[in-house]
């Protein structure tokens, strides 16, 4: 029996199963590390009772003995006997087109009878209806008057303890304000030297709270939660979550500016056949385009700053340290790494690099974009407060392909900006080139996918669009969630 080498470091993910350490990763301002939580769903419970099949059988067999299958009635031409059967099948819900003759032979009904028994049901159904909704109104109207009379009634109470409090006010008044002012401003005093940092706090559940959320089918801040194998690595870097055989190297990522704008004019250059091919056939005209460009919107500016940094010659690793406060992650470590994939190197070092770039030189708050079709969804504070503004895909240059940038399909870019401007998001890709001159220093490109619109169409000419492209204050604007 031969031992499988151990994964690579950048292929694990993290399952997390302590709520202290959930919490932490996600609140704490220097992770910023959103989880995705794989426990059990909820089942809801169905709105009826549970029945045991033997006492089905039972209850349905008592039913055939007491009542038949079948509606009989002596005579149809008999009004008041129809109505009668009418509202005994609409209570039983079972329905039978059969009438007894005279002679006492049974017969079907022919299709004029049908019709009248249909339309007495109807009619029965909507008296029923009607009648409920007139019980329920007048129970309405009984609540609002009596709801009426008991504010009132506090009210009426406000104005005579008011009164009371008037006629009996002490009349060392001001001595009794000064006294609270003192008291007030030495417990001032007291919580500013036991004051702990904003950031710093966090209320986690104990392990009551966790299981009656999670009867009440809550999932935002529940064990257990995995992170992205990025994720997770950068929760390894900074010693949150602890690994005996990690070793990897310090890694520098840089910006670079003219290798996106290459790779983003190599891409839409590619998109040139598709676009003619789809101008050939006999369809409407494409309404919009798809422009990539450089990544301007919504981009934090701190991204930038690094370059500058690296070209005037700052050679000494940034201060960004692998480690956060011991008081803040005085945690238990409850995870384990695991693969839930085959593992890609290639694929996986260069989706640690954007990570790590992103998590190092801003604020952003990165989580897994699966349900988008992405790689990662960027938000631009925490996920409970804000909608994502952008979702992102990493691509990986193939040997085979004879160009240095990767090059994905124009019907594959399609589909992803398509979903993308649906849910009113960003479209980025984004790759990295190992510069082996510098060190081995790892050039980050990212390429925002913009959608144009083509103002010469028709389409747009009868409803009046003169802009191209939505603005970035619209885009940037709606991302605050509304709380109840």
């Amino acid at each position: 029996m031969t031992m499988s080498s151990p994964p690579p470091n950048h292929s694990r993910s993290a399952l997390i199963f302590s709520g202290s350490l959930l919490h932490k990763v996600e609140n704490h301002s220097s992770l910023r590390l959103p989880t995705t939580y794989v426990g059990v769903r909820r089942v809801r419970p169905s709105r009826g009772g549970v029945i045991d099949g033997s006492s089905r059988n039972v209850s349905q067999q008592n039913d055939d003995d007491s009542t038949p299958n079948a509606i009989h009635t002596e005579d149809p031409s008999d009004n008041n006997v129809g109505d009668d059967r009418a509202i005994a099948s609409l209570k039983s819900n079972e329905i039978s087109f059969k009438i007894t003759n005279p002679d006492g032979t049974e017969r079907r009904m022919t299709k004029q009878e049908k019709k009248q028994l249909k339309y007495k049901l109807a009619q029965a159904k909507r008296e029923v209806q009607r009648e409920k909704r007139q019980i329920k109104h007048e129970q309405l109207i009984l609540e609002a008057k009596q709801a009426k009379r008991e504010r009132k009634k506090l009210k009426r109470l406000e104005r005579q303890e008011r009164k009371q409090q008037q006629q009996h006010q002490p009349e060392d008044e001001e001595e009794h304000v000064k006294l609270e002012q003192v008291e007030k401003s030495c417990h001032d005093e007291g919580e500013e030297k036991n004051e702990v940092p904003e950031e710093d706090t966090f209320s986690a559940y104990d392990a009551i709270d966790e299981e009656l959320a999670a009867m009440r089918g809550e999932r935002s801040g529940i064990p257990p939660a995995m992170l992205a194998p990025a994720a997770a690595c950068i929760a390894l870097d900074m010693e949150t979550l602890e690994c005996t055989n990690r070793k990897d190297p310090y890694i520098r990522t840089i910006f670079d500016r003219q290798l996106t704008r290459e790779w983003a004019h190599e891409l839409q250059q590619n998109m040139i056949p598709a676009e003619e091919l789809r101008a050939k056939e006999d369809m409407r005209p494409m309404a919009y385009k798809i422009v990539p460009e450089l990544w301007n919107r919504l981009c934090p500016n701190s991204l930038w700053s690094c370059n500058d940094e690296y070209t005037e010659g700052r050679q000494e690793e940034p201060e960004y340290r692998y480690r956060t406060d011991e008081s803040a992650m005085n945690v238990e470590n409850q995870h384990s790494l695991c693969l839930i994939r085959h593992p890609s190197q290639l694929y996986d070092e260069v989706t640690y690099a954007v990570f790590r770039h992103l998590h190092q030189h801003s604020k952003l708050h990165i989580s897994s974009g699966g349900i988008f079709g992405c790689d990662f969804l960027l938000y631009d504070g925490k996920r409970e407060d804000r909608h994502s503004f952008a979702g992102l895909r990493i691509y990986t240059c193939d040997k085979k392909n004879e160009s240095k940038f990767p090059i994905p399909s124009t019907y594959d870019l399609t589909g992803f900006v398509r979903t993308m401007n649906t849910a009113r998001k960003l479209a980025l890709i984004a790759t990295v080139i190992k510069d082996e001159e510098e060190g081995g220093t790892f050039r980050v490109l990212i390429v925002d996918l913009a959608l144009e619109k083509i103002l010469s169409v028709q389409t747009h000419k009868k409803k009046g669009n003169t802009e191209k492209r939505r603005s970035e204050q619209e885009t940037s604007s709606g991302l605050a969630k509304m709380k109840n």
